[in-house]
């Protein structure tokens, strides 16, 4: 049995709460966006911290904070979280409380050699859960992370090569790691790794028997970006990615591919794992060019990934995303002052602040008015709930007392108030106006 998390609040405003932690984590903050969210402690920042699942272990980040977060009394920027910590945010006291089995968490001690997931010798990760290396963000965020960036690449230069004949652009490595264990129902991992002196750029991909699908980005130090999410999506989508290792080539694959050390001492490495049919296959890939079933099936998993997550923001620069947010907040900020001027403006306004928000997700070092970008955000969506919960008074009344062209005339108006098709009050609005225009026409005469 997997472990469970929960959060015990013992002081502040929310004391006496559990809440459990979802797949997905979970923000602590003022902002009533934040899914433990605390207004009245100004103590804490708007988006304090932010509790997430990898692999099974629970981590917290502070949210760049005004006041920091403390773990057992000492201030953390990042850090694993086990059973009994207390964790301080503002007024805010929580007590971690673990059930079932617990994931071990990554050891504190300094390994002889630092994993990156991309050693020729790494041991096989069962698909269904995939041991994922510790977070590229915590290796590179010491002043002398650079330097053991540096020594990794020179490790994997330096080590011995297993064999691999001379001159060969794709050779197997003797002692390969065997195929994964078989397991009941698909799951798959995918990690894609690009490691150099200059930086990091790794993508990983995970797919959860039951049907969870996780995606971790970490490129560092330049972009110094990160990026964590879980979700479970629909069959449909779940068979997409089934689909992508319905190539018959892909079983007949052999463990391990090696080409040539590069001058540079970059490595470029993927590793695709999956169980399939209750058979499992582990593939590793290294400085060559993948077979053309691997490169299949690893473009179709990246490219139902992007579409499953919105995460397309990643082929641009931080400092692109940056700038790309600071137009979506002006573009905002216009639609909030003309709020008055067009019923779907503040609407607009919701839209336009949410995707600048959404563009600065994996930014780690958030722009100066990142606050008040949320803040924005925030009162504009209060402003629609008040203009629909008005409206939506008004047209119930009218519905009550079976005046159903006032009905119809409101409810066009939410109509226009609320723009995102996709909203539950907006089709909540088309079905009593579908029904009020009915009565209207006389088809229904009870």
């Amino acid at each position: 049995m997997s472990a469970e998390y929960k959060l015990e609040i013992v002081s502040g405003g929310l004391a006496g709460r559990v809440v459990p932690v979802p797949t997905a984590g979970l923000r602590l903050g003022r902002s009533s966006t934040c899914e433990i969210s605390v207004p009245g402690d100004p103590a804490l920042s708007r988006n304090h911290c932010i509790f997430e699942l990898r692999g099974g272990v629970l981590y917290i980040a502070d949210l760049n904070s005004a006041n920091g977060t403390e773990v057992n009394g000492k201030p953390v920027q990042e850090t694993v979280l086990k059973d009994g910590d207390r964790v301080c945010a503002g007024g805010t006291e929580l007590v971690v409380r673990v059930s079932g089995a617990a994931v071990p968490a990554p050891s504190a001690a300094a390994p002889e050699c630092v994993d990156l997931g991309f050693g020729r010798n790494a041991s096989a990760a069962a698909p269904s859960g995939a041991a994922r290396p510790q977070r590229l963000g915590a290796l590179l965020a010491t002043a002398g992370g650079v330097a053991v960036l540096a020594g990794v690449a020179l490790y994997i230069l330096c080590a011995p090569q297993g064999g691999a004949p001379e001159g060969s652009a794709i050779s197997e490595i003797e002692g390969a790691p065997a195929s994964v264990q078989a397991a009941a129902r698909f799951s798959a991992f995918y990690e894609k790794t690009v490691c150099s002196p200059a930086g990091i750029l790794r993508y990983a991909l995970s797919i959860a028997d039951d049907g969870a699908i996780s995606v971790e980005i970490d490129e560092v130090p330049d972009a110094n970006r990160h990026l964590s999410r879980t979700e479970k999506p629909g069959d449909e989508t779940l068979l997409g990615f089934k689909n992508a290792f319905a190539d018959p080539a892909l079983a007949g694959l052999r463990d391990v591919y090696q080409g040539p050390a590069r001058p540079d001492g970059a490595v470029s490495s993927r590793r695709l794992c999956w169980t399939l049919d209750g058979v499992s296959h582990d593939v590793y890939v290294e400085n060559c060019d993948p077979p053309p079933a691997v490169e299949t099936a690893c473009r179709e998993l990246e490219t139902l990934a992007n579409n499953a997550f919105g995460i397309w923001m990643l082929q641009y620069s931080s400092g692109e995303l940056v700038a790309m947010a600071a137009e979506a907040q002006r573009n905002g900020d216009v639609k909030w002052e003309d709020r008055n001027v067009e019923h779907g403006n503040t609407a607009a306004a919701v839209k336009h602040y949410r995707e600048a928000i959404e563009l600065l997700k994996s930014v780690d070092r958030k722009p100066a008015g990142y606050a008040n970008l949320v803040e924005s955000h925030d009162r504009a969506v209060r402003e629609l709930d008040a203009r629909w919960r008005a409206l939506k008074g008004s047209a119930d009344v009218a519905i009550n007392t079976r005046d159903f062209a006032k009905a119809a005339e409101v409810l066009r108006e939410i109509l226009r108030t609320v723009t995102d098709e996709t909203d539950e009050r907006r089709k909540e609005a088309e079905r009593m106006l579908f029904d009020a225009e009915r009565r209207l026409s006389g088809k229904d005469r009870k």
